[in-house]
């Protein structure tokens, strides 16, 4: 994405949101194999800006937003949105991210969900 946002002919910004602590609690909708993840993949943001240096990404064009969704998501300026790449785990964030973007999207803008293969709550969420 840091790469795609440094060759573009078109000024975007790039936005992203992570709580950087652990997954959130995991609901029924998740399947069982998703409790036992909840305390795992912490991200590191330090480590998501050496990456981003890295790929040549125009930093000054990069909002890296921490903290859990139910509290971002609305102070976050995005009012056009086409690209939005979801890798969200569970039902409760992919269906808050899906209700705060949707309307954002921008005439044929794209949807990616990483998880709708692999989690039952991805899909419940999207259905």
């Amino acid at each position: 994405m840091g790469r795609a946002l440094r060759d573009s002919r078109i000024r975007r910004d790039l936005w992203l949101f992570d709580s950087f602590q652990c997954l959130p609690p995991a609901t029924e909708l998740d399947g069982p194999a998703a409790r036992v993840l909840e305390s795992d993949l912490v991200g590191d943001e330090q480590h998501v800006r050496q990456l981003l240096r890295y790929a040549g990404t125009p930093l000054d064009r990069v909002h890296i937003v921490a903290g859990w969704f139910h509290e971002t998501l609305a102070r976050a300026p995005i009012s056009r949105v086409a690209l939005l790449h979801l890798d969200v785990d569970w039902y409760e964030s992919y269906k808050l991210c899906l209700n705060h973007f949707y309307d954002a999207l921008e005439p044929g803008g794209v949807v990616v969900l990483d998880d709708f293969e692999i989690w039952p709550g991805c899909r419940a969420a999207v259905e």
